[in-house]
């Protein structure tokens, strides 16, 4: 079976998002990869992120799918968007302290400027824990303009170095 290559995705540093940002001290500090056409994160739940007994907060779970559908539009589309729906299905608790991985995969775009994404959680043994299923809409350019400047130059630069990991990728093979 052939090995899929990882790719390291970019992160904004310095951003407090509580999912992937670096300056977030209570943070979860997701790193993204691409493999193949999915895009992943592997992280350790601590307890800190416990609901009940010491199972992992399903609020947290919810975050973790969302911040992966995001990353995978960012990484495979370079667009900007907004999330209109998340669909959740919870298959089995994540117990705290574990490793898991949280993978994106983009399944299709309309015509009218969404798309559908599927999100997928494994637990530490490896099998589904949670799999979810993504509306976006991407943004037209009036509503860019909304965004604050420093937001849009932010995002372009990393839609910028996106492109720049995958060319050095392409060369590398």
């Amino acid at each position: 079976m052939e090995e899929t290559q990882r790719i390291p995705l970019p992160n904004l540093e310095g951003y407090n998002c509580f999912a992937c940002g670096s300056a977030n001290p209570i943070g979860l500090h997701m790193h993204f990869f691409l493999e193949g056409d999915k895009v992943v994160s592997d992280l350790v739940l601590g307890q800190n992120l416990a609901g009940w007994e010491n199972l992992v907060h399903g609020g947290i779970i919810s975050t973790l799918m969302d911040e992966i559908v995001g990353w995978t539009v960012i990484t495979l589309k370079r667009k900007f968007f907004v999330t209109r729906s998340l669909n959740i299905r919870y298959l089995r608790p994540i117990p705290v302290g574990s490793k898991v991985r949280v993978q994106g995969k983009f399944r299709s775009e309309s015509e009218n400027g969404r798309a559908t994404i599927d999100a997928l959680l494994l637990g530490p043994d490896g099998r589904k824990s949670a799999t979810g299923k993504a509306e976006v809409a991407f943004l037209s350019e009036k509503r860019i303009k909304e965004i604050p400047e420093s937001h849009q130059k932010d995002m372009h630069w990393l839609f910028e170095q996106l492109e720049a990991a995958f060319n050095k990728s392409a060369l590398a093979e």
